[in-house]
């Protein structure tokens, strides 16, 4: 988000300038528009996952039909949108290999 000076900023929208909000110098001390629980947040493992967990998460990043068989690079780009694990990215460069669609 970039700030607009009011004056040069005409078409502000409701998320800019909520109603009822003090517009003066430090109007957004303390305000909060979007709160955390509307933001999905990564869930980084402290220990180590099971299989089963990783193979669930493969199931979403590469074996679903609408995720396309994705190279190593992109699986893993994929999967830690959901989760991160310790020797992920080995694990991950190995259930490529073993995949025949990919070969």
């Amino acid at each position: 988000m970039q700030h607009i000076p009011g004056k040069a900023n005409a078409l502000a929208d409701a998320l800019l300038r909520p109603s009822g909000i003090n517009q003066e110098k430090d109007d957004n001390q303390g305000v909060v528009i979007l709160p955390l629980e509307k933001f999905i947040t990564i869930a980084i493992a402290k220990a180590k996952l099971d299989e089963q967990t990783k193979r669930s998460i493969m199931t979403l990043v590469h074996d679903h039909h609408t995720a396309g068989n994705p190279g190593r690079d992109e699986m893993i780009h994929k999967a830690q949108q959901y989760t991160q694990w310790e020797g992920m990215n080995q694990w991950i460069a190995d259930y490529v290999k073993g995949c025949t669609t990919c070969q």
